[in-house]
């Protein structure tokens, strides 16, 4: 239900820190990709939805619904112009 933005560390001790928590979804997320300019993330869920967050911001900015049944992945294009779920 929660996306988690990890800064990754070189300290053999931890390897990465969380930076962000990024709550919408109301059930498993199943998939998650980052646009190719890594200012988007998005997400599907079993929630039957997909979400586009921008990551800066730590919010969704676009909610997908027209699924039916459990959203299993997702991917932008090479340009970022088109998402697929």
């Amino acid at each position: 239900k929660t996306l988690i933005v990890w800064k990754l560390t070189r300290d053999e001790a931890n390897y990465g820190v969380p930076q962000k928590r990024l709550y919408g979804h109301s059930h498993f997320i199943s998939d998650v990709v980052l646009s190719s300019d890594g200012n988007y993330a998005l997400s599907g869920s079993w929630d039957k939805t997909l979400r586009l967050w921008d990551l800066a911001a730590g919010r969704t900015t676009r909610r997908f619904e027209d699924h039916t049944q459990d959203v299993l992945s997702v991917a932008f294009s090479v340009d970022n112009r088109q998402i697929v779920s």
